[in-house]
């Protein structure tokens, strides 16, 4: 930190600074409120630039910890006023050894340098680590370090013990990271429904993505730049061959770029195109989540600073009412993804042709929480209830879907997994008619009726034909860290 007061110009890595500063102002507990954050530390502070949880420290590090102690323990001994009595000083008459085994070892040559340096690394790498968990490597070295002085080291009736044990520990480590051995966060309190909640940066399908992959090299010609999120850009380059605007390497005047698209989003729809075509996009990628998070693990509403709801703004009408927009022009659509041309001066966009599918549907979205393009009411379900539950009941579909397609037939496993998709998310009406046909060949008449209708019923809604049935209270989906 003294290195950037002490090199003022330094330009590049203020987002970095800010991030660091802020980690230790708020004592590593990141704001509800964003706007007690600059803008680039809301979006560095998550993932892999927070501390380690206490079920990351439990799971990576007890054997580790465990065989570097004796080395650390030989390098405090090493301070001790006895120790320096009885150790001679080496004469540079005296070869040094050239092995980690050989002459005099660890123990003898420059103790007191040794001493300060595996001290002060031990204790800066662990610091740096326990504010960022991305620089776990830097964690390890010191640990490392003091495993070879307690192997080189130890003397007298620990020796034979310590080269034996210490072998065994090391290679139990990395049969841990190999997933040979279990490890040891299963035994803290709650740390089964917290593996098996949904992960809040789990935002669309592998299938959607897929069909994303597919679309947009038919669509976009190979000189035509996208923008699109920093975090699928780089995709988009390395794989798909089209120019993007931006991409995850925050060098440059990406900066600035970053920080002037993401509140472009939440500002209303010229903002945002004059801020397209300043960059050169003739394409604007949508996502849904964009608009239904809100959280601080990067989501686009808290690093903008949006966290009321955003009925203005362009990406809201790019989700709920994209027939109203002047300046894109819906051209493809699937489930969480929506692709929109930057329209020249002068053109008129097409009447989109928009699909039911539950992040798009305007119907639903004024069902739970009133007209997007108004004051919305979440005191029972939040928008990302919405987000999150769509994608936990399509993963649990496309069992059910593959056991159909594969000819298997319907087991009572995929029977309970719609079971489940329903409840979550009832107005995925795919689910209901799978079980719709699944209870007829059951011989369940009334059960298949009544899944039939809520399926036509629910697929009537979603178009805005008619009104939601019954029964629309959706069990949240438990979501890691909320």
């Amino acid at each position: 930190a003294g290195l950037r007061f002490a090199l003022p110009g330094e330009a590049g890595y203020d987002h970095a600074w800010e991030t660091i500063f802020a980690r230790l102002r708020h004592l590593g507990q990141k704001p509800a409120d964003p706007t007690l954050l600059s803008f680039h530390a809301r979006h560095y502070w998550t993932g892999n630039y927070e501390s380690p949880t206490l079920a990351r420290l439990v799971r990576d590090w007890p054997l580790l910890v465990a065989a570097s102690l004796p080395g650390l323990v030989i390098v405090l001994g090493w301070w001790r006023p006895s120790f320096w009595r009885e150790w001679i000083p080496p004469t540079l008459l005296r070869p040094l050894p050239s092995g980690l085994l050989q002459g005099w070892g660890p123990s003898s040559p420059l103790l007191g340098l040794a001493s300060h340096f595996v001290l002060w690394m031990t204790g800066s790498f662990w610091l740096i680590y326990l504010l960022f968990r991305k620089l776990q490597l830097f964690a390890a070295v010191p640990l490392a370090v003091a495993v070879a002085i307690a192997f080189a080291a130890t003397r007298g009736r620990r020796r034979r013990a310590t080269r034996i044990a210490l072998p065994v520990v090391v290679l139990a480590v990395a049969l841990q990271g190999w997933g040979v051995l279990p490890t040891f966060e299963r035994w803290l309190p709650g740390q089964t429904e917290e593996a098996a909640a949904w992960s809040p940066v789990s935002v669309f399908s592998d299938r959607s993505f897929n069909g994303l992959a597919e679309a947009l090299p038919r669509l976009i010609g190979p000189d035509e730049p996208l923008l699109a999120s920093f975090i699928i850009s780089p995709f988009v380059l390395a794989y798909l061959d089209r120019p993007t605007v931006l991409h995850c390497f925050f060098e440059g005047d990406v900066l600035e770029r970053y920080q002037a698209i993401t509140e472009a989003r939440f500002g209303d729809e010229e903002g945002l195109w004059e801020v397209a075509r300043r960059y050169g996009a003739r394409w604007y990628l949508h996502e849904a989540h964009h608009v239904l998070r809100r959280d601080g693990r990067m989501s686009q509403r808290y690093v903008a600073g949006a966290m009321d709801w955003p009925a203005d703004s362009a990406v809201v009408r790019m989700s709920f009412a994209p027939q109203e927009l002047k300046r894109f022009e819906l051209v493809w659509e699937n489930e969480w993804f929506r692709l929109f041309r930057v329209l020249e001066e002068a053109e008129r966009p097409a009447r989109p042709a928009v699909e039911n599918h539950p992040a798009w549907s305007r119907p639903l979205f004024t069902h739970l929480f009133g007209d997007p393009l108004g004051p919305v009411d979440e005191s029972r379900y939040a928008p990302a209830d919405l987000l999150y539950g769509t994608l936990r009941a399509e993963q649990l579909l496309m069992g059910a879907i593959h056991a159909v397609e594969g000819d298997r037939g319907l087991s009572p496993w995929n029977e309970r997994e719609l079971q489940q998709a329903v409840q979550h998310a009832p107005w995925l009406w795919k689910a209901d008619q799978i079980l719709d046909r699944y209870y007829l060949q059951d011989r369940q008449p009334e059960r298949a009726r009544s899944h039939g209708q809520r399926a036509r019923a629910m697929q009537r809604a979603l178009a805005g034909q008619g009104p939601f049935p019954q029964g629309m209270d959706p069990i949240p989906v438990p979501v890691q860290g909320h």
